[in-house]
């Protein structure tokens, strides 16, 4: 026995001297590098720039004043930080304003800004001119955190390469991750804001703002993934073909805990799913406008989604499917959610279906609209499930929605009706409420989620739709996300 005790005690003592040994090695091997400039000049002149700053972490050499890089280095903002040339035009990429990140850094912005100057013209026609150019180009097995900071005014235009990600072309086989952060009026041809070819491994708090792109207005997820997007808002986002907020033709692991508002595009103004989504959830689709199929959703070629649940589609518009466009898409489960006046000008306000949608679940429906169909229109493919309320008849969905169920008048506005987990800014995503007299209350069946859209207890049997009545927040919900839907 007291052998078998030293033994235990020899074994805890190993892991605490491994645990300290990394604590120690990882401060030996960083540096963190201050950037005192306020441009991307590069000069022996005394002062550390961003540009120079760069080099001495990629090559762990000093340069100019900027300390020597060593290992995963820190550079800091001490100003805002503005670009008025490009730094090199790449045969491939095409112009950036930076030096090309090839190590691993992290760029913590302090809460200062990063832009392209916000004179010079972009005019997104193909022409790779002079005054164009993205602010960040990701090669090699470069590791890149970008934190605390805006990026704005990129513009990358061109053909090819040369017009992808306005704020970030990733192509590097490493990891980009981006923390309470903003991409705000970036430009490019596909991906406004980010284009992706790598891995992205979490976009946290983060808002993308007034970004624009033939398709992905502020993020192209291209032949690649990207594994969570938690807290983050996408906001006034344009495209003039598909996913004005995000066109994913890659996957994406988990979408938790996010708005996509106001963004605009010809196809999936919210979100356009051309491959995979594993998990969308507690998450908000409101004001969104598509010219043609999916306000706030679309889905299509062969695409999959594995769950949507916990969800709000509020006020999309769009001509077929005003909240969401399912076409030759496979979703396996779609439990909880809510679909308030959304609008189609002729069919499935709410959903339109030319896909599959198994285990369709105590969602709730009201006041969609559209010239035929308002809640659902079943085109082609199938929907099965049950238990899903509507306060009106216009639906092509049979019993999947049980009419006339729900009072007009016991749903309240979108708003902010707090929540387990807020965004950077205290606020919340935004719900409707259900009424104290609701029909909604205590419907659902047993296969509803346990915790409602923000991330709340259920209180008692489980509500019809995405919000739950008299919640209370559960202890499951932990800082970094949502643990049990």
């Amino acid at each position: 026995m007291k052998f078998e005790i030293l033994s235990r005690t020899r074994k805890w003592q190993l892991v605490l001297t491994l645990i300290t040994t990394v604590l120690i090695n990882s401060n030996v091997f960083a540096t963190t590098i201050t950037v005192d400039g306020t441009d991307g000049s590069v000069q022996e002149d005394g002062v550390c720039t961003l540009n120079e700053a760069i080099e001495s972490a990629n090559t762990d050499t000093a340069v100019d004043s900027c300390q020597a890089g060593n290992g995963v280095d820190i550079i800091e903002f001490t100003a805002d930080i503005t670009i008025n040339a490009f730094y090199e035009n790449y045969p491939t990429f095409g112009k950036t304003g930076l030096q090309v990140i090839t190590s691993p850094i992290i760029i913590d912005g302090m809460g200062y800004k990063l832009e392209r100057d916000e004179n010079l013209t972009c005019n997104i026609d193909n022409n790779n001119d002079s005054s164009e150019f993205r602010l960040i180009l990701m090669t090699d097995a470069s590791d890149l955190t970008l934190k605390n900071m805006t990026l704005q005014n990129g513009c990358a235009d061109g053909a090819a390469f040369e017009a992808q990600g306005g704020a970030i072309l990733n192509i590097s086989s490493g990891k980009l991750v981006l923390k309470n952060s903003s991409f705000i009026s970036n430009e490019a041809f596909f991906g406004g804001g980010i284009h992706n070819y790598g891995l992205v491994g979490m976009i946290e708090n983060t808002t993308f703002d007034s970004n624009s792109g033939i398709a992905g207005g502020a993020i192209f997820n291209d032949i690649a993934g990207i594994n969570k997007i938690f807290g983050s808002i996408f906001i006034n986002n344009h495209s003039s073909s598909s996913g004005g907020g995000i066109f994913n033709q890659g996957t994406i692991d988990e979408i938790i805990n996010s708005l996509f508002t106001l963004n605009e595009s010809g196809f999936g103004a919210g979100v356009d799913n051309r491959n995979v989504i594993t998990t969308i959830a507690n998450s908000t689709f409101s004001d969104n406008m598509a010219a043609f199929d999916g306000g706030g959703l679309f889905a299509q070629g062969d695409s999959s989604i594995g769950s949507i649940k916990n969800t709000t589609f509020s006020n999309n518009t769009a001509n077929f499917g005003g909240g969401f466009y399912n076409f030759n898409n496979t979703l396996t489960e779609f439990f909880n959610n809510t679909f308030a006046n959304n609008n189609a000008v002729f069919e499935g306000g709410g959903l339109f279906n030319r896909g599959v949608i198994n285990n369709f679940r105590n969602s709730l429906f009201y006041n969609n609209t559209a010239d035929t169909f308002a809640d659902c229109r079943i085109a082609a493919g199938s929907i099965n499930g049950s238990d899903n309320l509507s306060n009106q008849s216009s639906n092509d969905c049979g019993n999947l929605i049980t009419p006339n169920s729900i009072t007009t008048g016991s749903l309240g506005i979108l708003t902010d009706n707090g929540c387990a987990t807020p965004l950077a800014d205290d606020s919340c995503i935004p719900s409707h409420a259900l009424m104290f007299d609701s029909e909604a209350i205590d419907a659902a069946d047993n296969y509803a989620t346990s915790i409602d859209q923000r991330g709340l207890l259920a209180n008692g049997p489980r509500d019809v739709g995405a919000f739950e009545f008299g919640a209370t927040v559960s202890d499951l919900i932990f800082k970094d996300g949502f643990t049990d839907f």
